[in-house]
């Protein structure tokens, strides 16, 4: 009896460990007996280090194979949905609409402070503050180690490269509200149960440090428990649960209704568990099956590909303020600035991962007697200074007869920039 008892324990565990091992993937397979099509989801970090990129031949195989694209969120309408929603303000921080200090060229007109070279500096060589977080997710002190995008854009630009459609999961005005009821405090204080004690001291680790651990080694199951020990149950609830919710609903939606394939990238928090999507995908009838990932030498050939492939856009949309117009790719917006005398333009083209901006700064030189000619002097003192890398050239131009330069310089990241300064009588 105890030879019985005793097999039947390690044949317990080992099926839970066969259990555990099958559970650790990142990309799954999502089947339905009501379409033929297969799908894919995948766990997302939405950072650009390299540990988000431990792609394999299946993951490229999957989104080359599906007719769609869903995220989160489309990031092409992040700024129509933050700029429209009431947590505008809240979102862009210290950059919101309300602190926003541009009222007009006459708030300073009569005070005819002319642009310092500091000041010329400042908005030559800052990039927009909008650009980072929608295009890159950059830390500067691990540029070595990171890629050009981070994961979630790197899988939109590999959709709409080859022609896909890119739906969204959410939209922001929902996920922003479910953000600030999960930062609401629980009403007990939740305390770390033991073995998350125990396996951050076996492992003297930070729990940051063991989700990262759990990340690079595929273990959502280990995701799971980690962020239900570390986060309130608010934020368990608004920000895991109900979403999850949420998105399931979508991905079910335009796969029956749409009846489309999709390949779904989602933060891998949302993936496993009791409330998890791929739990609540096979409540809704689907089998969701891990996938293995195969890393090869032509792994990383692909994806070298497809950064370096370029689609080329149509400038046909036409951006008009009372003093320029702009044809971009796509749409222009006016963001806030904390700068009394200058007001700035942002339009993303996330596709190629390139952005363009312009800059209206109120300089007074023809009030203050400074002529064209001696602006073109200090504005050209500064560049060496202000412009990145190397600059490969310079001319003056003449547009609709005002004076400026047109500068073209390669990055130290091999990145080309083109800037044009037009200087008119104020600005």
């Amino acid at each position: 009896m105890k030879n019985i008892f005793i097999t039947l324990f390690i044949s317990i565990i080992a099926f839970s460990t066969q259990a555990q091992n099958q559970q650790k993937s990142l990309l799954w397979k999502i089947t339905n007996p009501n379409t033929k099509k297969v799908s894919y989801i995948y766990g997302t970090m939405h950072i650009s280090g390299r540990l988000a990129f431990h792609l394999g031949e299946e993951f490229f195989d999957a989104i080359e194979s599906t007719d769609a694209v869903a995220l989160e969120s489309n990031p092409i309408i992040w700024l129509d949905e933050i700029f429209a929603s009431p947590y505008a303000n809240d979102y862009l921080g210290k950059y919101g609409f309300k602190y926003s200090t541009y009222r007009g060229f006459y708030q300073k007109a009569f005070e005819l402070t002319l642009p310092e070279n500091k000041d010329l500096k400042d908005a030559i060589s800052y990039d927009h503050y909008l650009s980072n977080w929608m295009l890159y997710r950059e830390n500067k002190s691990k540029l070595d180690f990171q890629e050009e995008t981070f994961l979630d854009l790197f899988i939109y630009q590999t959709g709409k490269k080859s022609g896909r459609k890119v739906y969204s999961l959410e939209d922001f005005r929902q996920s922003t509200h479910f953000s600030k009821m999960g930062n609401l405090p629980d009403p007990d204080k939740k305390e770390p149960s033991p073995w998350f004690t125990k396996l951050k001291e076996d492992k003297e680790m930070t729990a940051n440090e063991l989700i990262k651990e759990a990340y690079r080694n595929k273990d959502v199951l280990l995701l799971d428990s980690i962020h239900s020990q570390i986060n309130s149950e608010n934020f368990m609830k608004y920000m895991l649960e109900i979403r999850n919710d949420i998105m399931t609903t979508r991905i079910d939606s335009f796969i029956q209704k749409e009846n489309i394939s999709l390949f779904v990238g989602i933060g891998a928090a949302h993936l496993a568990g009791k409330n998890g999507v791929i739990q609540k995908l096979k409540d809704k009838g689907y089998t969701v099956e891990p996938m293995t990932t195969t890393i090869t030498d032509d792994t990383k050939k692909r994806k070298e590909t497809l950064d370096e492939k370029k689609v080329n856009l149509k400038y046909n949309t036409t951006f008009s303020s009372e003093l320029f117009s702009v044809k971009v790719p796509g749409k222009m917006y006016e963001t806030p600035t904390g700068v009394a005398n200058q007001r700035q333009f942002f339009s993303p083209e996330l596709t190629n991962g390139s952005f363009f901006t312009a800059k209206q700064i109120s300089t007074y030189s023809y009030l203050s007697k400074l002529n064209q000619s001696n602006f073109l002097e200090k504005l050209d003192s500064v560049l060496f200074e202000s412009i990145p890398g190397d600059i490969e050239s310079k001319k003056t131009i003449n547009k609709q007869g005002f004076k400026g330069l047109d500068i073209l310089n390669k990055t130290a990241s091999g990145n080309y920039q083109r800037y044009q300064f037009i200087l008119t009588p104020l600005n």
